[in-house]
């Protein structure tokens, strides 16, 4: 059982409370996972009917993609990533677990 430091006192209660929400989709990526394509960097990937487009961040600034070899780059490791995370409700349930280890 992870035991979280005092320093996240009070974090994967908010966490779970947001996980809970129903417009928003939370899923853990433990570290036992390994290294993941993904963790390179924060991205956003957001979909409208007109077209599609990215969001890198880096430590200097932000940079829109929206060259569609570059999205299909970003949306392979969002899915590669994504797909070694636990599931929603697994989510929810090891949040609980750390929550209530806090306590």
């Amino acid at each position: 059982m992870l035991t979280p430091p005092p320093l996240r006192l009070g974090q994967f209660e908010k966490l779970e409370k947001a996980a809970a929400l129903p417009h928003v989709t939370l899923r853990l990526l433990m570290t036992d996972a390994g290294p993941q394509e993904g963790l390179g960097g924060t991205f956003h990937l957001f979909s409208a009917p007109e077209r599609e487009v990215g969001f890198v961040e880096t430590p200097a600034r932000g940079r829109l993609v929206t060259e569609m070899g570059d999205l299909r780059r970003l949306t392979i490791a969002f899915d590669r990533t994504s797909g070694r995370a636990l599931s929603p409700e697994a989510t929810r349930a090891r949040l609980r677990e750390m929550t209530e280890a806090q306590q």
